[in-house]
């Protein structure tokens, strides 16, 4: 029998903490067949990523360690490897897509510098025509329809989708034998995240290759993977076949928690009802500026919609169609081209900034790079509401605690930089530093992509809990389809730049009229594309070509 491509024996991870060491993953033991893809869900904290970092061999020690146990690696044990070793493996023979794309691309390099750096240290040297031709074939691979225009681009000026397809490039660039892809399509549109998809499971079936995919969607895992392995608090609780992950019922009360958070779209419609105008965009218009001189196209084009007192709104499109560069002007972050953005009739340019940090306030996509790296939880948190809204030092703490017991944060320790936390952690706090403002118009974009179901469920119910008590506005910006129906009451689809539909969101759902909505809802998993799921009756969106 071919044995295993990877094989973790009995690993445990620590934490130190003062004098202690406080366990992380516990005695966590399985096995990577060649040629097989593996699925690792769980909720957030549950040791996934940390996983992943320990067979990297990329955690953060001495804070972080491995305390026991074997990651043999094509028969050779990577605990026991020195750092040539590791060097030598790493990007050539073991990749990892992580999380967050944002801080893992270098800000200082371009798209082609990353990748030039690639085949110094791994291979010998191309020529410069076959390099170039690897890289605009790597990036084609990941979806750029003109990768010429990418290579030269710093991560800033990517969207978060973008700069998660680069990462991707970064990783398929070498051909590893083992790719580890932890939350690769979390920042995608639905039809981005099946071509991901297709293309990591084109790579496994080419030959003797190895996929581990780190993901808290079920619905996403089931269309990829072999075997599905359920993670809690460290250990390793489950696993799951996943052609009898919708027939069996004999799994573990967490996998069923995890099975049943699937989002459910109810039947019929909800009528929105009469709302007065809160915000009102006015034929906005973006282009991006270059430092080179070059024309850009437009990332917003004659953009108009109403966003009303206490109403919950989706925006959805495909990545880089400029829902974030909507979200960023109505935040002040930038300066639209053209248009204006009116806050009960009056320009909302005209308000100070500590007026409009009152009156909107942004969650960015990258919980990473929107905390401070140098700066506690608890100094960033605290400031914030001393600063926008006066509070005492003793008022901010009791808010602060209160926030923190209801978003799942009451076990992460307030002394900690955000690096320490996951990703679905900095997320939440990056969430509750904005709840902590109050402000009339919360605009969250893609808040929910770093966390399990189970806990994007206890976050909307908190977020919605928190809209209706203070009669606030929600703009809500994923590429999560069915989660964006179940949750919100209006949606505005934009595509390259300009809204191509907008309504109820139930009545999008069921009754797409736009070809590009219609993409976009037959792109999505199986699962929710299947007419006859024994899960849900309505799960399906209208199928229609």
């Amino acid at each position: 029998m071919t044995p295993p491509l990877l094989s973790l024996r009995g690993l445990t991870i620590v934490r130190q903490q003062g004098a202690e060491l406080l366990p992380l993953v516990e005695q966590l033991s399985f096995d990577v067949q060649r040629g097989e893809c593996l699925g690792l869900t769980g909720g957030s904290g549950s040791g996934k990523s940390m996983t992943a970092f320990a067979l990297m061999r990329l955690l953060a020690w001495p804070q972080l360690q491995i305390q026991s146990g074997q990651i043999l690696f094509d028969g050779q044990d990577l605990v026991q490897m020195d750092d040539a070793g590791l060097q030598a493996l790493r990007g050539s023979q073991l990749s990892i897509v992580l999380q967050d794309a944002g801080s893992s691309l270098h800000p200082l390099k371009t798209v082609r510098e990353q990748l030039d750096e690639l085949c110094r240290y791994h291979t010998p040297p191309w020529d410069g025509q076959t390099s170039k031709e690897r890289q605009l074939s790597t990036l084609r691979e990941v979806g750029f329809e003109a990768p010429e225009a990418v290579l030269d681009l710093y991560p800033h000026q990517l969207s978060g989708g973008m700069r998660q397809r680069v990462l991707l490039s970064l990783a398929l660039y070498l051909e590893p034998k083992l790719i580890i892809a932890d939350e690769p399509t979390s920042a995608l549109d639905a039809s981005l995240q099946t071509q991901i998809l297709q293309i990591l499971k084109a790579y496994v079936e080419k030959g003797e290759r190895s996929l581990i995919v780190i993901s808290h969607d079920l619905s996403w895992l089931s269309d990829i993977c072999n075997r599905i392995l359920v993670l809690k608090e460290g250990r390793l609780i489950d696993e799951v076949k996943t052609s009898e992950l919708w027939s069996q019922t004999a799994f573990h009360p967490y996998t069923k928690d995890l099975i049943e958070a699937i989002p459910r779209i109810p039947d019929g419609v909800r009528l929105p009802s009469a709302r007065e105008p809160l915000v009102q965009v006015e034929a906005l218009s973006y282009r991006a500026k270059s430092f080179r001189k070059l024309e850009k196209p437009f990332q917003l084009r004659n953009v108009s919609l109403i966003l009303g007192l206490g109403e919950r709104r989706a925006l959805v499109g495909e990545s880089g169609s400029g829902k974030s560069t909507l979200a960023r002007i109505l935040a002040g972050l930038l300066k639209a081209d053209a248009g204006q953005v009116l806050w009960k009739g009056k320009a909302l340019s005209q308000c100070t900034p500590q007026q409009r940090a009152r009156r909107v306030q942004l969650v960015l996509q990258d919980a990473s790079l929107a905390l401070h790296p140098y700066r506690t939880i608890a100094q960033q948190l605290l400031e914030v509401a001393r600063v926008v809204r006066g509070l005492s030092s003793l008022k901010a703490k009791e808010e602060l605690e209160t926030w923190r017991a209801r978003l799942g944060l009451a076990g992460v320790s307030l002394d900690a930089f955000p690096h320490e936390l996951s990703g679905g952690q900095r997320q939440r706090v990056n969430i509750l530093r904005a709840l902590l403002c109050e402000p009339e118009l919360l605009i969250c974009d893609e808040p929910f992509s770093a966390l399990d179901r189970l806990n994007q469920q206890n976050l909307l119910e908190n977020l919605v809990d928190w809209q209706t008590k203070q009669g606030a506005t929600l703009l809500l910006i994923a590429h999560d389809l069915p989660l964006l129906a179940q949750w919100t009451d209006q949606m505005t689809v934009i595509d390259r730049g300009e809204c191509v539909e907008q309504g109820s969101s139930l009545e999008i759902w069921h009754n797409p009229q736009h070809p590009h909505t219609r993409k976009l809802l037959r792109s999505l998993p199986g699962l929710y594309r299947s007419k006859d799921s024994s899960h849900s009756k309505a799960l399906a969106p209208h199928d229609e070509s």
